[in-house]
């Protein structure tokens, strides 16, 4: 017979087991899309860092429309493992497109004048986003999310010029270098 207070360890073994398992799938499922995203996001970046603004929209359009299709992909390969894993495509393209339209509709909004507040300011929601998501589930993201909004943000502050290198680096490097630390979870 074993005493209350073994029962009561024993069982927070088993939930601490559990969140472990729960995080570790989480992060194995995370980690292709956050280095594909990292891959568009350091190439719109760069890309913007040596164009005008004029080409932005392009740029990032057709970017944006080939990680939508990478993010789907990559869901619809993952489904026989993972349940759910089909509706996470869809989720992730719904999501990707909300996204997307909410930077777009507050940049028409506040109408930034300064051209790299206007590159700066995608890299900080989707900081942000990754934080949230991260918060509880998976602190490794949220880690990612906080880093990359950090280094924009400084690199805006302190070398405006070279803000959309800072956001290839930050956020693609980051999302890159996460998803491999993500995969090792």
């Amino acid at each position: 017979m074993i005493s209350q207070q073994e029962a009561h360890s024993v069982l927070r073994d088993v939930e601490a087991t559990e969140t472990r398992t729960v995080r570790s799938g989480l992060y194995s499922a995370a980690s292709p899309h956050l280095v594909l995203w990292g891959i568009v996001w350091a190439c719109g970046y760069a890309l913007c860092q040596f164009t005008g603004p004029e080409l932005w929209a392009p740029i990032w359009g057709g970017l944006t429309l080939a990680g939508v299709a990478g993010a789907f992909l990559l869901s619809w390969r993952q489904s026989p493992r993972q349940a759910g894993g089909g509706e996470n495509a869809g989720t992730i393209a719904v999501l990707t497109l909300t996204i997307g339209l909410f930077i777009i509709a507050t940049m028409v909004l506040f109408a930034p004048v300064d051209t790299m507040a206007a590159l700066a300011f995608p890299s900080l929601v989707m900081g942000l986003i990754y934080v949230v998501m991260g918060y509880s589930a998976m602190p490794r993201l949220a880690g990612i999310g906080a880093a990359i909004a950090v280094v924009v943000m400084a690199g805006f502050l302190l070398a405006p010029q070279w803000t959309a290198l800072f956001a290839a680096a930050a956020g693609g490097g980051g999302l890159v270098l996460g998803g491999l630390w993500l995969r090792d979870a």
